[in-house]
Formats: structure tokens, C-alpha cells, sequence
């Protein structure tokens, strides 16, 4: 079965494929949840394999191991063998897809490989992985993941010497390849006083303290029967004893639910999945087992249950409830533990880098709401009419016309050729102002979001621009 990849998609390959040839052995790559990362790095596994090298895909849960080796086997039309327990051993096979915690203790049986693509790569820097790619020191290395960044907020230089990034969340939502969200946030967030930090997130156990689950699991039921109404929803949950907890809370409201965690068993979590895809389960718990790995286009939406720090964690959260399906109008996102003000919001411009995320972004990120007009750097927060200490964050948005798709292409070129060039950012501003016909606003608000200026850097620019076309016109 062939695939037909996406231009962002074809884009990202060529780029893999150049920074190979440059010299460049180990590579990460970077593209939002919903982006298509196990399709890209499928297909480089299957140009791999018709060139005779052997090749090693590594995951660190069953749920990725089975959808990694089920796609690349409709992709390659190859079987693929995998290594982890109660699963027969194929070492004969060129294609391997491997459990971390398997193959560390297999790798003498093991053959050697040529490339090893790591799945969910914001990992890799665990004395586990570092073990296994140790163990091959002339493969090529492909990492990939939605969020390079670690808990702690570090980077990854030393076992990747090249980031590759893909398109944006933004830009995923204008093509249609992900789906608009309305995200609500709570007025009286999840307590984090007290609260003590471990390897850059919030203690669990404190969280916990500090958030009975007696009113929490109130509040969580009541914004599903707000927002989510008979809707299928993944709620994201402070321990097992929290989610455990709130599932029986659902069930009480006479509205189906499960808890699943990772101490759940193969088959209970096989079947609890299968029922959740049927719609036979509205609602489900979990706690540290959704945050990667669930592939479910039609869920409706995600409740965060639980605050915290991890800008990694918070977006492949929010990143469950973005993929596109049939007669999804837009993802419902709630915000429980005001996580978005420590964070941002799903669809921020964010500047990647080897070394974490760029300082200046994650300061210019930043948002702080207004009290007297609602308004939050970056996006506008308007109280919505239901009486429930809810209030809606809407992102700002850009409808993709055939007349928008030329002048973000433009735009990119230009922030492409000032990336090349090594220019300033207000090279673009000038670059944009040379083009034959007038950027219209929108042209302006990308390209001011892409380089993380304040949304009102694109009316002023604007206004400016129109000013001094009038002025050429008259004179």
C-alpha cells in the first residue's frame, strides 16, 4: 500500500535525506502530534530497506511498538519482526521494530544495523537509549518527536547533531491537517501552593495533596456535561488513585467510563481501546499512559485533571484532540490546572532548538490576561455565558484562502532565506514590503507570529505600509 505524503511531509524527507548526505549522522526531527511522524519516518525505513540496509525502530510502549510495526509493514509490504516479551523473536528479519527495555537486554543476539530511528525521541537521553545507540556507532540515527525538549528543559546535543523541523500546530490547523480547537480554562485553577518540583515538573504526591479528589472529580464531570455532552473524552489525571477515582465519579452520573494506567494489562487496555474506538466508552481516564501513542482521530476533546511545568507533557496532551476527522468541527480543550498560563497555548509559535526551547520564545510566550478587558498577550479571553467559572481562550486563527496560501508561501521563503542568510528579523519586514502587490493583514500577523513579535506588531506594520503606498500614489 502506498501512501500519498503530504507536501510538508515530502518537504521534511527531502530535507532528512540532504542533512544525511551533508554528513550529518544523527538526525532529530520534529512535527506536531497529528503531523503524520510515523508515516515520515516509515518511508525513510522503506527507502532504507530497498537499499539493503538493515533497520531498527525504537519505541517504549506496546501501543507504539504494534502501530510503528503495523504502518511499516502496509508501507514496506515487508514483514517486520519485533523484539519484546511474549512476542516471538524474527532476528532474521531487516526490519526490527524494538521495546527499549527488550532490546537492552538482547543486544548480543541482535544483528547490526545501518539505521535506527527513534520514536518519541524527547527520551532518548535515558541511559537505556544511550545504550542501545552506543551499541551502533556508525548507524544513522533519526529521531523524532512533537516537543524536542526534555522534562527538564534541556536539549539533546551530544546524541543528535542536527534539528530538522517541520511545519507549525498553526500551520497544520490553516492547511486542514489538524483541527481549530476552543480551548477553556477554569477562573479557579488546580492548587499548586506548597507544591515541590522533581526533574522539572510538579511532585506528583504533593499535587495530589493539594487537590482532593473529592471536589476535583466534581469539577471534571461538570465541565464534561458543559463542553463535552455525551462526546467522547481522554481525561488526563493527577495519579492511578485520581483517575481511578473519577471514573467511578462518570459512572456514577450515569455516563460510561474507564480507568487505564500503565500497570493496566495488555489485553484489559487492548480491549477497553477497542471499545473506546467502537464509542462504546464516552469517557476515559488515564494517568502518564495518553500522553503519546493515542491515535484516535474522532476523539472530541481532552480535560486536563492535572497542572503541570512540562512544556513537552502539556502539548502531547492537548495534542490527542487536534487530529482531523469526518464531522469534527474543532477540538474541546479543558484546562483544569490554568496550565495554559504557564505554557502557552497548543498552536504558539515555538523556536526549537538542540539545546531546548529558545529562551526569547519562551519569554515572549508568556501570557498574562487583563483583568478589565479580558485580553491575553497573544490571544483574546472572553467569559462565556454559562454561569460556569469557565472562560474560553480562543486562539487567533487565519482562514487559508487561495490568495493566503501565496503570501504564506512568501513568507516563508523569506524567513527560509533570512534562516540562510543569517539576517535579523526586521530584514523580513523589509523583504515583505518589496513584494509588486500589498501584503494584505494576514500576511502580516503570520509573519509576526512566526517571529514571535506581539500580535499588534502586524496592525501597526499595516497600517504603516498603506500609510506609505498612499503617500507614493498621490505623489
Amino acid at each position: 500500500m502506498t501512501y500519498q505524503l503530504r507536501d510538508y511531509q515530502t518537504d521534511l524527507l527531502d530535507r532528512i535525506n540532504k542533512a544525511w548526505f551533508s554528513g550529518h549522522r544523527s538526525l532529530l526531527c520534529q512535527l506536531p502530534t497529528g503531523g503524520g511522524k510515523t508515516i515520515v519516518f516509515s518511508t525513510v525505513v522503506h527507502q532504507a530497506s530497498k537499499s539493503g540496509l538493515k533497520c531498527l525502530v525504537l519505541a517504549h510502549r506496546e501501543e507504539l511498538i504494534k502501530q510503528a510495526a503495523d504502518k511499516i509493514e502496509i508501507i514496506t509490504n515487508e514483514p517486520v519482526g519485533i523484539i519484546k516479551a511474549g512476542y516471538p523473536a524474527n532476528y532474521d528479519r531487516d526490519i526490527q521494530v524494538a521495546s527499549v527495555q527488550s532490546l537492552v537486554r538482547r543486544l548480543d543476539r541482535c544483528p547490526q544495523f545501518d539505521l535506527i530511528v527513534v520514536d518519541e525521541a524527547h527520551h532518548s537521553t535515558s541511559r537505556t537509549y544511550r545504550t542501545i545507540l552506543d551499541r551502533y556507532p556508525n548507524a544513522r540515527v533519526l529521531g523524532v518527536t512533537a516537543t524536542p525538549i526534555r522534562l527538564d528543559a534541556k536539549g539533546f546535543r551530544g546524541i543528535f547533531d542536527e534539528l530538522i523541523c517541520g511545519v507549525t500546530v498553526s500551520e497544520l490547523i490553516a492547511s486542514g491537517s489538524l483541527c481549530q480547537y476552543k480551548y477553556f480554562a477554569s477562573e479557579r485553577s488546580m492548587s499548586v501552593e506548597n507544591v515541590g518540583k522533581r526533574q522539572g515538573d510538579f511532585k506528583t504526591e504533593d499535587v495530589a495533596r493539594a487537590n482532593p479528589v473529592a471536589g476535583l472529580a466534581g469539577d471534571v464531570v461538570k465541565s464534561y456535561r458543559d463542553y463535552l455532552p455525551g462526546k467522547q473524552a481522554v481525561i488526563f489525571c493527577i495519579n492511578v488513585e485520581h483517575s481511578i477515582a473519577i471514573a467511578e465519579h462518570f459512572k456514577a452520573a450515569g455516563i460510561i467510563a474507564h480507568h487505564l494506567d500503565g500497570n493496566s494489562s495488555s489485553g484489559e487496555r487492548a480491549d477497553v481501546m477497542t471499545q473506546f474506538t467502537d464509542k462504546q466508552i464516552q469517557v476515559l481516564t488515564n494517568c502518564a499512559l495518553f500522553d503519546e501513542g493515542l491515535d484516535i482521530p474522532s476523539l472530541d476533546g481532552v480535560i486536563l485533571a492535572r497542572p503541570t511545568q512540562s512544556l513537552s507533557r502539556f502539548l502531547q496532551m492537548v495534542g490527542r484532540a487536534l487530529r482531523v476527522c469526518e464531522g469534527k468541527e474543532h477540538a474541546i480543550i479543558i484546562d483544569l490546572a490554568g496550565n495554559y498560563e504557564r505554557l502557552g497555548m497548543p498552536d504558539d509559535v515555538r523556536a526549537w532548538t538542540l539545546d531546548g526551547l529558545e529562551k526569547k520564545q519562551r519569554e515572549r510566550s508568556k501570557l498574562v490576561r487583563n483583568k478589565e478587558t479580558g485580553e491575553v498577550e497573544e490571544i483574546v479571553i472572553d467569559l462565556t455565558p454559562t454561569g460556569t467559572k469557565f472562560i474560553e481562550i480562543v486562539g487567533r486563527s487565519i482562514e487559508l484562502t487561495p490568495e493566503l496560501s501565496f503570501w504564506i508561501d512568501k513568507c516563508n521563503r523569506i524567513l527560509f532565506e533570512r534562516e540562510l542568510n543569517d539576517r535579523k528579523a526586521a530584514w523580513c519586514m523589509y523583504r515583505l514590503m518589496e513584494s509588486e502587490t500589498k501584503p494584505p493583514l494576514e500576511a502580516w500577523q503570520y509573519l509576526g507570529k512566526k517571529l514571535g513579535y506581539h500580535h499588534g506588531w502586524a496592525k501597526y506594520k499595516f497600517a504603516e505600509w498603506q500609510s506609505i503606498s498612499e503617500r507614493e500614489v498621490s505623489a
